[in-house]
This record gives C-alpha cells, structure tokens and sequence, in this order.
C-alpha cells in the first residue's frame, strides 16, 4: 500500500481506464491520494476540434486528430470532468481537487504542423499563436486529486495542498497561480 499514486498522462492512454483507475485506488492505504492529470473533453480544443468536424463533415477534424490516435500507445479516450468524478467516486475516492490548467505535452509548432501540414503556414502564425496563448492560456488539462476514503485524517491536507503545488510547479507552462505567487514574492522555478 501507498500513500501517494500518480497517473501523470497515463489514463487517456489505457483500454481499460475504470479498471485502471479501480487499481490505483486498491494499491492506495487508507486515507492515501490518488493524483491524476489529463487532457479533458470539456475544453477549448476538444470542443472546437468537434465543431471543425461537425462543419466539414470529418475532412477537417483540427484538434480532434491530435488528441486521438489508432497508435497503439495513442489516446484511447478524453474524459470529461464530470465523467472522472463518476469514475473517481465509483472506486471509493473522494474526489479532493479538480482543477483545470494550460499545458501541451509538444511545442505549439508540432501541433499546428500537424493541423496544417505546411512548414511556411506554421512559420507565419507561430508568433501569433503564442502571443494569444501567451495572454489567454487555454485550460485544456486537469488535475483530479482522489483520497481514499476509510480514516479521512490518516494524511493531513497539508500534504495534499503540498503535492498539487508540486505537480503545478514542474508544469512547463506556467500553472493560473505563477502571477499570483511572484505578487507574493517568490521567484520563478527554473530546471
């Protein structure tokens, strides 16, 4: 047993994700925290990938055909966030944190090469994009944080405060928290 299991861009991935997520929780002790993130079907990118497909009639998916994949480690599937709540309270977790976020596991330009396959239009709206995305940061991830139920004060909610701090800070975009937290005087985390 285990007080902390993460599954860090791990439940898309898997053909079984309930019987995934039902694992996790057995291996946790009482009171033990499951951390998860995932992109998210509630979100800007999934949404818009559906309304390109819906209006060209599948011969322009844009995002959707970045998020899924028939590779055999591609995504299997996109949760919502009301579907893992579902999942997370239907294998004995009490669902702690769900938080949405901004983070792209690639470089903009992979994604937008694969969108418009073409070197000279990504050259071109490179800039652009990250200037919007720069001031309007799309939460397209969340963090689903789970403690098992049975002897609720066996792990203090400091460690779980300290852990999603943890999990935001490694994030290679600046988590909704990083202009609050240099306001307060801390510095920006560099590795």
């Amino acid at each position: 047993s285990f007080d902390v299991v993460t599954l860090w861009d791990v439940i898309e991935h898997v053909n079984f994700p309930f019987s995934t997520l039902r694992s996790a929780a057995n291996m946790l002790k009482s009171g033990g925290i499951l951390l998860i993130d995932t992109p998210f079907r509630d979100g800007f990118y999934h949404r818009m990938g559906e309304f390109t497909y819906w209006l060209s009639r599948g011969r322009y998916p844009t995002f959707l055909n970045t998020m899924y994949s028939s590779h055999l480690f591609g995504h299997k599937q996109i949760l919502s966030l009301s579907e893992m709540r579902e999942m997370l309270e239907a294998v004995g977790l009490e669902l702690m944190e769900l938080r949405k976020f901004h983070e792209l596991s690639f470089p903009y330009n992979f994604y937008l090469k694969k969108m418009f396959k073409s070197d000279l239009i990504v050259k071109l709206i490179l800039p652009v994009v990250h200037v919007i995305l720069t001031l309007f940061p799309i939460r397209n991830k969340m963090l689903a944080v789970g403690r098992k139920k049975n002897n609720y004060d066996s792990c203090p909610i400091q460690l779980k405060a300290s852990l999603i701090n943890e999990f935001l800070n490694r994030r290679i975009i600046p988590h909704p928290l990083s202009s609050y937290r240099q306001a307060r005087g801390g510095g920006k985390k560099t590795e």
